[in-house]
This record gives structure tokens, C-alpha cells and sequence, in this order.
């Protein structure tokens, strides 16, 4: 599995939903460097679709790491 999605860019759609976000973090944490991730996420009446990736998939666990580790590079340079 992991060499198939290190090989191809993935469009998920549903990326905010209970699976969705499983997937999204899969991903994120065994293929950090490959390639993109495009989410398709669609606004509510009261809120954007980028307020709704801000809100449900940026705070999984494996976002955060990666982004901890990418302050942490910045900083020993």
C-alpha cells in the first residue's frame, strides 16, 4: 500500500468525515515527502471550506507532528 500511494497524487474527497480523516492521516504519516494531497471540501452555509479544513483535518495527530518537525528544521539551520 504504502509504495502504491508514494507512486500517484491522491484526490479524496469527503477528506472531513470519519473515514476521510483516517485516510488523510494515513497518509500524511507514512508518506510525509510524497506526493500532494488534494482534498475536496465543500462550505456549509455558515462556514468556508477553508475554516472547515482548518477546523477538522488540520488538527489531527500527524499534521501537527509534521509540522512540529518542520519548526524544528527551521531551527537547527
Amino acid at each position: 500500500m504504502e509504495q502504491f500511494y508514494a507512486e500517484n497524487i491522491c484526490f479524496i474527497t469527503g477528506a472531513t468525515g470519519f473515514v476521510g480523516k483516517v485516510l488523510v492521516e494515513k497518509l500524511l504519516r507514512f508518506q510525509p515527502r510524497g506526493p500532494p494531497l488534494y482534498l475536496l471540501i465543500r462550505p456549509r452555509p455558515d462556514e468556508s471550506a477553508t475554516d472547515r479544513l482548518q477546523r477538522e483535518v488540520r488538527i489531527l495527530p500527524a499534521p501537527r507532528a509534521l509540522r512540529a518537525r518542520r519548526e524544528s528544521a527551521k531551527h537547527s539551520c
